[in-house]
């Protein structure tokens, strides 16, 4: 028996009880099933099958797409190019260039905050960990302005470190000098 995972439909191995892709629990199928339409999932047990009108591929009844060719069933585009390729899904998020990097200032952050400002580096740090996750979720013009603030609240926070560290010695050479005098 081959399991296949209902979410995702990755084939792991024999054995294990949750996919290693999404994490989901897995199911049993048959080991002749051979294309996603001869599988069987929960809650598809009693439904019927949907002929599709471009291949006639059996698929089951509330599928969306034809498993078989990507006819949607919905708009009733098909999923194939007139040479018979398939055509490119569209991306879904934004699609980064190569080499394209956000950088996230989160060393800078947690340095500026413990050496130098703790209240200003606190809203660096908030920043600084949203850049990856914006990434990952493809907000690319989300990511990045989470990366200006964080590299402002860095700075903010190391000008106000240095200015307190500034006071201090201003207020020591002051104490040093009035002691001179008298």
């Amino acid at each position: 028996m081959t399991q296949i995972c209902a979410v995702c439909r990755n084939r792991v191995e024999t054995g294990d009880k949750f996919c290693r892709v999404c994490g989901r629990q897995l199911i049993t199928v048959p080991a002749n099933a051979t294309t996603p339409t001869d599988r069987t999932f929960p809650g598809e047990a009693e439904s019927s099958p949907k002929a599709c009108p471009q291949c006639g591929a059996t698929n089951v009844d509330h599928a969306v797409v034809c498993a078989q060719c990507g006819r949607n069933f919905q708009t009733g585009v098909s999923g194939t190019s007139t040479t018979g390729a398939p055509t490119p899904l569209p991306a879904t998020g934004t699609v980064i260039p190569p080499g394209a990097t956000v950088p996230n200032y989160l060393a800078f952050a947690i340095l500026s905050t413990i050496l130098c400002c703790i209240p200003a580096g606190i809203p660096a740090i908030v920043y600084s960990s949203q850049v990856n996750s914006k990434l990952l979720a493809g907000d690319l013009a989300g990511a990045q302005a989470a990366s200006r603030n964080a590299k402002l609240w860095c700075w903010i926070s190391f000008g106000l470190g240095l200015a307190t560290i500034g006071l201090f010695v201003l207020a020591g050479v002051l104490g040093i000098l009035s002691s001179l005098r008298h």
